[in-house]
């Protein structure tokens, strides 16, 4: 066979197009790969911290996040026996809490529908803990004075988190996860408030659902929830921080533990392990809760203990918002704007679905909490 001589390299030096001079572009270098979102591919995502400097534990949990798919609907979620027993053992839960019972709708009143989430809920390690469906009621076709009368909850300040998860870094504290096992059936419900008969459960006679305590869904079941979490964390010594009140501090001439409340998560951590371990034991004898231990994954972002301290990452979230906007397998850009881009009101053309760009809009924002890097180009088209 004839050899052919190697190929020859360009030798002409490549410099930046003028228009990029003000962006600092392609900072981190990946590899490429066939797959948009494996390991190497995705250390963009991560700004200061490679992917592959990760602990293999961490990666492997990133990585099983993404393995797993999660139903949309109780029509695909009958066809697996997984999530058939998840709905089976939910109910279960609900029927020994007494959360409903059967009547005939009274006349005059609405019942509100239902529907099943699905979320598969892993271990720090990647492995698989359980399914997890949970019924949730339409809160959003309740009646203001009819079904419900005070809503507002409170809801922890992601500037807060980010104290938390810095103070504890510095003090090389562990930070532990909790959740509280269906922790809105705890809160008390004072309003009459009727549901149809969730998907799964044989109705031959047409029954409804009179709720006796709160569920998921309904607009004062948060309130009601952090209402009891709060008469009991105050009863155990702790108090409620003045510029947070989802923040509970209990402190000591020698040591402090830090409570943050997020609707049914709890994250604890403090200097003295001791305390944290009475919190954790009188929580699980109240309301039952699942000990998740360090701190792996919360509200969408991963986290990851390093020596020099903690990574926030959120790659899932990432990945989900790509495909519900179907650019996961889009090209990627050297910068998401043209420099000297100008958007005007009054032209182009009409988006079709507003409440849709709002809610993509809004993702995006939240995404900025690990990528500042595009708050430029999400403010724009906010």
């Amino acid at each position: 066979m004839q050899d052919f001589p190697p190929l020859k390299r360009p030798t002409r030096l490549i410099k930046k197009p003028s228009y990029l001079q003000e962006y600092v572009c392609l900072s981190v270098v990946s590899t490429p790969s066939p797959d948009p979102f494996t390991v190497s591919s995705l250390s963009h995502l991560y700004g200061l911290v490679q992917l592959s400097q990760l602990p293999s534990t961490y990666l492997a949990h990133s990585q099983a996040l993404l393995s797993y798919h999660e139903p949309t609907s109780y029509k695909q979620a009958s066809l697996d026996p997984l999530w058939v027993r998840a709905m089976e053992s939910e109910l279960q839960a609900l029927q020994a809490n007494n959360i409903w019972t059967e009547v005939d709708l009274p006349y005059g009143k609405k019942a509100i529908s239902g529907k099943w989430v699905y979320k598969v809920k892993l271990k720090a390690d990647g492995s698989l803990e359980r399914y997890k469906a949970r019924l949730v009621i339409r809160g959003n076709t309740q009646r203001e004075g009819i079904d419900y009368t005070e809503t507002f909850s409170l809801v922890m300040k992601m500037t807060t988190i980010r104290i938390i998860l810095t103070l504890a870094a510095y003090r090389q504290w562990q930070i532990f996860q909790m959740d509280v096992n269906n922790a809105f059936l705890h809160g008390d419900l004072y309003e009459d408030v009727y549901m149809k008969m969730p998907e799964g459960i044989p109705n031959p006679h047409n029954k409804v659902c009179k709720l006796q305590k709160s569920l998921y869904g309904l607009k004062q079941a948060s309130r009601q929830w952090f209402a009891k979490l709060n008469e009991f964390l105050k009863q155990q010594g702790y108090l409620q921080s003045k510029n947070d009140y989802s923040l509970f501090l209990k402190s000591s001439d020698t040591h402090l533990t830090i409570v943050a409340v997020y609707v049914d998560d709890i994250l604890v951590t403090g200097s003295n392990i001791d305390d944290i371990i009475i919190l954790k034991q009188h929580l699980h004898s109240t309301f039952g809760i699942k000990d998740l231990g360090n701190l792996h994954y919360f509200l969408g972002f991963e986290v990851t203990h390093l020596p020099p301290g903690i990574s926030l990452s959120q790659r899932k979230f990432t990945q989900d918002l790509l495909t519900d906007t179907g650019f996961a397998t889009a090209k990627s850009v050297a910068t998401p704007l043209p420099l000297h881009c100008k958007l005007s009101l009054d032209e182009g053309d009409l988006v079709q679905d507003p409440s849709h760009y709002r809610s993509i809009v809004g993702k995006l924002n939240f995404l900025t909490h690990s990528r500042p890097d595009l708050s430029y180009a999400i403010q724009t088209l906010s």
